[in-house]
């Protein structure tokens, strides 16, 4: 079960470097819980709603696993990114994302990073 979750868990991350957010949601529970700092917690739906914008601004993104735990249910991915946006800037940033899987599929998120490069690379006039 831990492999498999671990699978699960690295499966996700690999949906949305392929731009694939319906295949990486397809991979969650229906009562996901996506919590992100700044929106907190947030519904399938409304991870949905609020990733769709920004993933307009990515022409592509690779995420770099550099570490992980597995412990049960738990799986800790430690990653960094990078990501060639639409207003030719890059993104890069460190991860930590914690998934909580249940009956294969992924029940919660709780992805932790430094919101500063996200401003600087997306917003930034």
């Amino acid at each position: 079960m831990n492999d498999n979750n671990e699978a699960l868990a690295k499966a996700f991350l690999r949906q949305i470097e392929q731009n694939n957010l319906e295949g990486a949601l397809a991979l969650a529970s229906d009562d996901l819980s996506y919590w992100l700092p700044g929106p907190g917690a947030m519904s399938k739906d409304q991870f949905k709603a609020f990733i769709a914008p920004i993933n307009e601004m990515v022409r592509s993104i690779r995420f770099n696993i550099t570490g992980a735990t597995v412990q049960g249910e738990r799986v800790a991915l430690e990653a960094e990114s990078e990501a060639d946006l639409t207003n030719g800037r890059t993104y890069r940033n460190r991860y930590h994302f914690l998934f909580v899987c249940r009956d294969g599929r992924i029940n919660a998120v709780r992805e932790y990073a430094d919101s500063a490069p996200a401003v600087a690379a997306f917003f930034a006039a």
